[in-house]
């Protein structure tokens, strides 16, 4: 996991926190030209860090940045 992946998926979270509130893996993926794979891995690492984050499954699921965290 590079330090620049982690911070332009927490950079992500917060942009889409204000228009949407869940981001796809594969959207993550794409944008940082990994695998869906990595971005769960990146995921996990951050939620070690102490950065809540909420994952759902299915058409309508995806990553959400919980409040309460590191970032309070």
């Amino acid at each position: 996991m590079t330090a620049e992946h982690v911070i332009l998926i927490l950079r992500t979270f917060y942009t889409f926190r204000r228009k949407t509130a869940k981001t796809k893996a594969r959207e993550l993926a794409a944008k940082l030209g990994v695998s869906e794979r990595s971005i769960f891995r990146y995921i996990n690492q951050i939620e070690i860090a102490g950065i809540p984050i909420e994952h759902k499954s299915g058409a309508h699921g995806g990553f959400t940045l919980l409040k309460g965290g590191a970032d309070e």
